[in-house]
């Protein structure tokens, strides 16, 4: 009981963090999401980490929609 406790506490405090990273940038996961994509196109060299990327914030998106 308790540990569910701590886990959700934790758990809303780093989305509370993330939500607050993307409003401070100006944009939402979805712009970043197509700034990463486009990104990785024009950087060839470091295509593989922008799609590494890409495919972490996707997990994040759809780990919040579970949430909700």
């Amino acid at each position: 009981m308790l540990q569910n406790v701590k886990n959700r506490a934790k758990n809303n405090h780093s989305s509370y963090q993330l939500k607050n990273f993307y409003k401070k940038e100006g944009t939402f996961l979805k712009d970043k999401l197509n700034f990463f994509r486009t990104m990785s196109v024009i950087d060839e060299g470091k295509m593989h980490k922008q799609i590494r990327m890409v495919e972490y914030l996707k997990q994040i998106i759809l780990s919040r929609n579970k949430n909700r």
